[in-house]
């Protein structure tokens, strides 16, 4: 049985991550949302987007890694939001 592993992204999971989240844009973009319109330069920006995470220490991006390379992700943070 193939085994996966949760582990610590790195930055050289960037361009697997950038990919999973291309196809979740993609399959919620099909349904003609319109939040999950995004522009040309999105790809970049949610790449540096997770860089700039991973550099936190109050935030934690989580790959599972198969077999076959990086399977999924998890990004949190913890944060304080202004009362509304």
């Amino acid at each position: 049985m193939p085994t996966t592993i949760i582990r610590d992204a790195t930055p050289l999971d960037l361009p697997a991550l950038v990919t999973l989240w291309q196809a979740l844009v993609a399959h919620h973009a099909g349904d003609g949302d319109p939040l999950w319109a995004v522009a040309p330069h999105a790809p970049e920006t949610y790449a540096a987007f997770l860089r700039q995470q991973m550099g936190l220490r109050r935030a934690k991006v989580l790959v599972a890694q198969g077999p076959d390379g990086v399977d999924g992700y998890l990004v949190g943070a913890i944060g304080q939001r202004a009362a509304v």
